[in-house]
């Protein structure tokens, strides 16, 4: 997909989301859970963007902040920003984060360098208040609700016990006040015909379905106001093989025929690599690296990417692959390493690893990595030295990946 012709529809810039930690004898403020901490990347329209990790590294939090099903911390999400305030976005927060990545960074340097940052945050303040769902309200916001919309992960419990599956996939049609109900009624007949329901199916409750039908009513509700993006979180881990297929051909097919974007939140790389276009590797509440997907299966940069990749199993006896185990536990969020969040568990850490936080960087055409092994802006000599010799020893051998 080339990404220069396409519609930029999200737009993710610096989000954090820190849950508060309580204690003692008034619950006061003594620390916080860093489940999100400055994220950014892009979803372009009808493209499919895989998002990727280890449980508890912040997916679906980055998921629901997306969407503002919770209220970030800090940070952007623009919707459907024209070409040329995408730029002028770019250019702002490069500018701005030339130290820490993060336009919430301290201001440093002489009063001109202070003068020129307030003026870049009060343009990109101004562009917030018109483009960032953070900064939308009333109508405004009922609006977009229908244009995001989200999968949820476990199909058992997302849906209501006591209501009729007609009611359940034309509520959000209700909420909107769209058509009488004979003609949300008859919409909804179409949405389940769409993800291989039949008609009858209307007059049945949740629990008179297997759980890949329930996770199909799911996709109904989502397309019934026909949104631009959804978020598909796990959407097929509950279910057997042969209905993942099934819930994946279904989706494939709805975003062909109505330019859908997805964000695809799933611990299964194999599935990932068969259905995104892109692929964002998440640790410990941070982006590691991006790629388009194929680059990334078959020229991973970051050492926890390489190590994620190198645990897909090969389906065939004959072949092997290095495996690379990774030492230690994964840290908590609520106390993370300093520098970069990887270095305690890095198969090729170097002193820098500790102490500076890597920025994420362009190393190859649309290929970002957040690593000291890269040269870039921040880069030190000996990170120069390191990087030829780790992407040798580090890289999963050519074998073939599991399809």
């Amino acid at each position: 997909m080339d990404n220069g012709s396409k519609e930029i529809l999200l737009s993710v810039r610096n989000v954090r989301k820190y849950f508060p930690i309580r204690g003692g004898i008034f619950s006061s403020h003594i620390g916080d859970v860093r489940a999100v901490d400055g994220i950014s990347f892009d979803i372009y329209k009808g493209e499919t963007v895989g998002l990727v990790g280890e449980s508890g590294c912040g997916k679906t939090t980055a998921g629901r902040l997306i969407l503002r099903l919770i209220e970030a911390t800090s940070g952007h999400t623009y919707y459907r920003p024209p070409p040329e305030v995408f730029r002028r976005l770019n250019e702002i927060y490069t500018a701005l984060g030339a130290a820490e990545g993060s336009p919430e960074g301290s201001a440093a340097g002489n009063g001109h360098a202070v003068a020129g940052q307030e003026g870049l945050l009060k343009e990109l303040d101004q562009i917030a208040n018109k483009y960032s769902i953070y900064r939308m309200s009333g109508r405004r916001l009922q609006q977009l609700r229908g244009k995001l919309q989200i999968v949820f992960q476990d199909p058992f419990s997302s849906l209501s016990p006591r209501m009729l599956v007609r009611d359940i996939v034309s509520e959000p049609l209700a909420i909107h006040h769209m058509g009488t109900k004979a003609e949300r009624y008859k919409r909804v007949a179409e949405l389940l015909q769409a993800v291989g329901l039949n008609p009858e199916h209307l007059w049945r409750f949740p629990h008179e379905f297997s759980g890949g039908q329930r996770q199909r009513i799911g996709v109904a509700r989502a397309l019934a106001l026909r949104p631009d993006f959804i978020v598909l979180d796990e959407p097929t881990s509950a279910l057997d093989v042969s209905v993942q297929a099934q819930i994946l051909n279904i989706l494939k097919k709805l975003q062909t025929e109505q330019e859908l974007s997805y964000l695809f939140i799933s611990h299964h790389l194999s599935v990932v690599r068969a259905v995104s276009h892109r692929v964002v590797v998440m640790y410990l509440g941070k982006v590691a690296e991006t790629a388009p997907t194929e680059e990334l299966f078959t020229r991973p940069l970051h050492p926890y990417t390489q190590a994620l990749l190198a645990a897909i199993p090969i389906p065939d006896p004959e072949l092997k692959r290095e495996r690379i185990i990774l030492s230690g536990d994964v840290p908590s969020p609520a106390a993370p390493p300093s520098g970069c969040r990887f270095h305690t568990r890095c198969p090729a850490v170097m002193p820098i690893c500790s102490k500076v936080e890597p920025p994420l960087l362009e190393v190859r055409p649309d290929h970002l990595v957040s690593c000291h092994l890269y040269p870039g802006p921040t880069a030190r000599p000996e990170a120069a030295g390191a990087s030829a010799a780790a992407s040798t020893s580090l890289a999963p051998s050519a074998a073939p990946m599991a399809p």
